[in-house]
C-alpha cells in the first residue's frame, strides 16, 4: 500500500482520523512521496506500508508511527507537506558568516555515548505466519570495542524484510557517520529553509567549507524575526538504498500442525448515520483452539473483488479476545476475514 496516500487518509478523513481540510495540503508533496516511494528498488517499490488503526490512541501518535515507516516527515507552513528523507544532488542554499546572526553559531559533535551499534527492529513478517518479529543489525567491532549501545525501533507497518534491511542499514551508517551538528539563526532574508533540507555551509572552522548539512528543525523567533536552525551532518550513503541481510525463518521440518480458531462467524452490523450515511462495521466471533493457547491473535480482512489482493491487518493482540468489529470498510464491499 503507498504510504503517502494512507498518511494523506489519516491527516484528512474527518470519521476516524485528523480530518483536515484537503485544501491546506499540499497535494504536490503528496504525488511526489508517493511517486519516490513507489520506484522500485531491486524489482520492487522502495517504501510500502500495511498499517493498521487497531490501537486507541491519538491520531497523531498514529501518524507518527506511520511516518517513521518510510523516514517520512511533515513540513507545515502555508500548507501542510510530506517529505521522504532522501539524497540530494546539490544543497538548495548557501549558508555563510554573512547570512548568520552574529554570536548565534554554535557546532557540537555527538559524543560516543550516544554512538549507536546495535540496532533492532520489530516489524511484521509475512513469512513467519504475520507473527511480530524482531531483527537485529550490530556495528560488531564497535560491540567489541565498547560494548552494546542499542536502540530499538517500533515499524509494525512494514512487512518487507527488504525494506527492514535498508532501514536497519540507513539508521546504522547515520549512528556511524552523523557526527557533526550546529545551531544557528538567520535573518527574515533565509527564512524559506525547511526542515529536511539540506544546505551547504561555511564558517571558520576546520572543514567547514560549503560542508552539507541537513536542517532538522526550524524555530521562528517572533521577537526578531529571525528562525533559528538547527542541523545534523548530511552523509550521502545513508540515502543510497543500500540494505542489510535479514534472516528469514525456516520452515517447521517436520510440519508443525497446530488447531486454528473456529466456529469462526460474520455478522453485518453496520448503523445509518444521521445524514443518511451507511457505516459498514462487520463483527467477526469464533473460538480459540482447543488443544494449545496461542501467544496472540491476529484478524485480517480483504475485499472479494480482489483475490489478489493484500491481507489487510485489523487486529494483532495477545489477549484471548473472541470477537472484534472491523470498522473503516469500504461500503458495498464484501469482505473474506482470516483469523489466527
Amino acid at each position: 500500500t503507498n504510504t503517502a496516500w494512507l498518511v494523506y487518509d489519516v491527516l484528512t478523513n474527518k470519521r476516524y482520523a485528523l480530518g483536515i481540510d484537503p485544501d491546506l495540503i499540499d497535494l504536490e508533496s503528496f504525488e511526489a512521496s508517493a511517486a519516490f516511494c513507489d520506484e522500485l528498488v531491486d524489482g520492487a517499490p522502495r517504501y510500502t506500508l500495511n498499517f493498521s488503526l487497531d490501537t486507541q490512541k491519538p491520531a497523531i501518535d498514529h501518524l507518527r508511527d506511520m511516518l517513521s515507516c518510510f523516514r517520512g516527515y511533515i513540513v507545515a507552513r502555508d500548507k501542510i507537506r510530506l517529505c521522504v528523507d532522501r539524497s540530494v544532488s546539490a544543497p538548495s542554499k548557501t549558508i555563510t558568516a554573512d547570512n548568520i546572526v552574529r554570536g548565534s553559531f554554535s557546532w557540537w559533535q555527538k559524543p560516543d555515548a550516544d554512538t549507536l551499534n546495535r540496532i533492532t527492529i520489530e516489524w511484521v513478517d509475512p513469512e513467519n505466519y504475520y507473527e511480530r518479529t524482531t531483527t537485529a543489525f550490530e556495528w560488531w567491532d564497535d560491540i567489541v570495542r565498547r560494548g552494546i549501545h542499542e536502540k530499538k525501533y517500533s515499524l509494525l507497518g512494514i512487512t518487507d524484510a527488504a525494506q527492514v534491511g535498508r532501514m536497519g542499514y540507513a539508521l546504522l551508517e547515520a549512528s556511524k557517520k552523523v557526527i557533526d551538528f550546529c545551531s544557528f539563526s538567520v535573518s527574515l532574508k533565509d527564512c524559506d529553509i525547511e526542515a529536511g533540507d539540506v544546505i551547504a555551509v561555511t564558517y571558520d572552522l576546520p572543514g567547514w567549507t560549503r560542508k552539507w548539512m541537513r536542517v532538522v528543525a526550524v524555530r521562528d523567533d517572533g521577537n526578531t524575526d529571525c528562525a533559528q536552525l538547527t542541523c545534523s551532518e548530511y552523509v550521502a550513503s545513508c540515502y543510497d538504498d543500500s540494505a542489510l541481510d535479514v534472516p528469514r525463518p525456516d520452515p517447521d521440518n517436520p510440519p508443525v500442525n497446530r488447531d486454528d480458531v473456529f466456529a469462526l462467524t460474520l455478522s453485518d452490523v453496520g448503523y445509518l448515520e444521521g445524514d443518511g450515511s451507511w457505516i459498514p462495521i462487520v463483527r467477526a466471533e469464533w473460538q480459540n483452539p482447543s488443544s494449545f493457547t496461542p501467544s496472540a491473535l491476529r484478524v485480517r480482512y480483504r475485499y472479494d473483488n480482489d483475490p489478489e489482493g493484500e491481507w489487510k491487518l485489523h487486529l494483532d493482540t495477545s489477549s484471548l479476545v473472541t470477537q472484534t468489529d472491523i470498522k473503516g470498510l469500504e461500503s458495498g464491499k464484501n469482505v473474506t476475514v482470516w483469523v489466527r
